[in-house]
């Protein structure tokens, strides 16, 4: 439900946008008077979108307290309606509301955007948006890394190379993260039986034979979930998978179409609960390394029907929880 105070927003955007008023930009706490607080807005911050064939994304740039570089990325819930721009526009203002929510009662940032219209439209209800002041100047630094970030979802990798070097943008957290591939592998023949493995960055491997399954999705969802269940020990986790159906499933931005891929979805929702989780889509056979070792994996344990299991080899230090963990 929008506040009260963020109605005159909702109604200038569905003018200008229609469509776009339900997307979550006026979730953010309001208040009026802005100019008081505009010596708070210290700290810069680039939000730029694109559409791939995994969806609308956005990446938030800025700095933390220590100046490093941080990477958020946004993804669009996908509605079947939302094409293009609309889809486009829906995510830069999801991307706006994670920064207002985020910084609720921190200084604000001083936000560019890549879409100079919405941009304009946002500055004039700044009213509604007390955390945020508009500029059509970016942040060289930070527009540079989130277009590096961009461009990288866009080929189906993860937005920073992982693990993140050090010094370099990370997401939430960058090499405190422990990054998971998954895979499943079904025969073509149709017979029965799957494999599904798990590739980590700290050198573990686990695979795993289900015989009795040919349903690759399926086979896919048991293996984010199985990722989950290996890292329990870990907070902050990147898992990464080919899939973009289990992706869906496992996120809830898509209801899965079977009760046992529903039921399946559910228990993921719970193995995230109090985590960092981030569920990402890649793109399969593009030299991502831990996707293509959770790929060979899979198949053996499908040709083999039996799994295989290495423990980690370098330790992962599992990151504290903060107020900002999704």
């Amino acid at each position: 439900m929008f506040s009260r105070l963020a109605q005159l927003t909702c109604r200038t955007i569905d003018r200008l946008f229609p469509g776009l008023t339900g997307t979550g930009v006026l979730s953010c706490h309001g208040g009026t008077d802005v100019n008081a607080r505009i010596e708070q807005w210290i700290r810069p911050a680039v939000i730029r979108a694109n559409i791939t064939c995994a969806g609308a994304v956005a990446v938030i740039a800025y700095r933390d307290t220590d100046e490093q570089v941080v990477l958020d990325v946004v993804r669009q819930n996908r509605r079947r309606d939302a094409r293009g721009d609309e889809a486009r526009r829906a995510t830069l203002i999801d991307a706006v509301t994670r920064l207002c929510t985020d910084l609720d009662t921190a200084p604000g940032h001083r936000v560019w955007i890549d879409d100079a219209q919405l941009r304009t439209v946002l500055a004039a209800e700044s009213a509604a948006l007390p955390h945020v002041a508009f500029t059509d100047t970016p942040d060289a630094e930070l527009g540079i890394a989130a277009a590096r970030a961009l461009s990288r979802i866009g080929q189906g990798l993860p937005p920073v190379p992982t693990p993140a070097a050090a010094g370099q943008p990370g997401v939430r957290g960058g090499s405190s993260h422990l990054v998971l591939a998954t895979d499943a592998s079904v025969a073509s023949t149709g017979e029965v039986g799957a494999g599904i493995a798990i590739a980590g960055s700290d050198g573990r491997r686990r695979s795993l034979y289900l015989s009795q399954t040919k349903d690759v999705t399926w086979a896919e969802l048991q293996a984010i979930e199985e990722a989950l269940i290996c890292s329990a020990g870990e907070h902050r986790v990147v898992i990464l998978s080919d899939s973009s159906h289990a992706v869906d499933y496992a996120r809830g931005d898509v209801e899965a179409p079977q009760t046992r891929m529903r039921r399946a979805a559910a228990r993921i929702a719970e193995l995230r609960e109090g985590r960092d989780v981030n569920i990402m889509w890649v793109r399969a056979h593009r030299g991502h390394e831990l996707n293509e070792a959770a790929d060979q994996l899979a198949k053996k344990a499908r040709l083999r029907r039996r799994g295989h299991d290495v423990p980690a080899t370098t330790h992962t230090p599992a990151a504290q929880p903060t107020p900002a963990a999704a």
